[in-house]
């Protein structure tokens, strides 16, 4: 935008100083035109004095009057050129010859052509330059405005879109670490609900969809690990946590008990009472062991302050194991 504002003043300068120098040199022709038709001594020292006035203005470089056939007739020097002196320019021919106003630029003077007319007919040719100095010091402060406000717009204007970005980028973020931290595995993970555009939308199906998964996998931890008649660990429980203990323990003074508990003639009482009454007694063998194994742990810890890792667990129909470890 700052490079297209730039160009665009640059073009706007660039034709004003076209118009200005387009109608110096129409209100010039028309200054010169009578004294041109009608040379004398009288109409040359009045062309003279009309260059200089001319010439005095801060953008003109350079002024003189050429009659139809080159000669130089009168300058904005104050000296009255030799009558006969014939100019070769270029402008002068192509002004003469299509009769029309030729502007053309060189270095930092714009150059003028300005045909001088009397009744439609061409008699001289206005030559005049126009300094461009005054333009290109206002397109190089122009330049450094461009540049100020470009300046201004990257130290204030993109810090405050940043800012912006990231604050409407923040729930998108948080919604993308929640999810890296599921696929980890933390199925605990809260997620930002709170809101209602899209990405608030978005954040309550994923809620949705963990709290489906973490459902799930906790039944089939549960039918994984725990023995669903009486709630006790199973053996495929029991195995992980003596393989994890054995590994933890920490020197000679450590110890792991694993008892078998078995119920006699468990068979007999289930063949003779149903399987209901069977399962009753299991599941009260099993809260027994639970308590028993609980309130010796606990005793154990008010008494010498010793903690232990203990597991009840069902085996198989009729038979339990307990494991006990720690400083035994």
């Amino acid at each position: 935008f700052t490079s297209y504002n730039t160009a665009k003043s640059h073009r706007a300068l660039w034709d004003a100083a076209q118009e200005q120098a387009d109608f110096i040199g129409r209100f010039g022709a028309e200054l010169v035109a009578v004294d041109l038709s009608n040379l004398g001594r009288k109409n040359i020292d009045n062309l003279n004095a009309a260059m200089r006035t001319f010439a005095s203005r801060p953008s003109v470089a350079y002024v003189r009057v050429l009659d139809r056939y080159r000669r130089s007739v009168a300058d904005g020097k104050g000296e009255r050129p030799a009558f006969g002196a014939v100019s070769s320019d270029d402008l002068f021919d192509q002004a003469l010859r299509e009769n029309r106003t030729v502007i053309v630029t060189t270095d930092d003077i714009l150059h003028v052509a300005q045909p001088v007319l009397v009744d439609g007919r061409v008699i001289g040719v206005l030559r005049f330059g126009v300094s461009l100095a005054a333009m290109r010091a206002e397109a190089s402060a122009l330049v450094v405005r461009n540049l100020a406000v470009l300046v201004l717009f990257l130290l204030v204007a993109l810090p405050m879109i940043a800012r912006l970005t990231h604050r409407a980028t923040s729930k998108v973020r948080s919604l993308t670490e929640s999810t890296r931290r599921i696929a980890d595995g933390e199925l605990d993970t809260a997620i930002d609900t709170s809101g209602t555009g899209e990405i608030s939308e978005l954040s309550r199906s994923v809620s949705r969809m963990v709290r489906a998964l973490s459902e799930n996998a906790a039944e089939i931890q549960t039918l994984t690990f725990i023995d669903p008649l009486t709630s006790l660990a199973n053996r495929a429980q029991l195995h992980l946590r003596v393989d994890a203990t054995l590994s933890d323990l920490a020197d000679d003074r450590d110890r792991v008990a694993l008892l078998l508990v078995d119920v006699v003639r468990f068979q007999r009482f289930n063949d003779a009472l149903g399987q209901e009454r069977g399962d009753m007694l299991l599941r009260l063998v099993a809260t027994r062991l639970d308590d028993e194994v609980g309130a010796w742990r606990a005793a154990e810890a008010r008494t010498d302050g010793e903690s232990f890792e203990t597991i009840v667990a069902r085996l198989s129909a009729d038979e339990f194991a307990v494991m006990l470890a720690g400083r035994l």
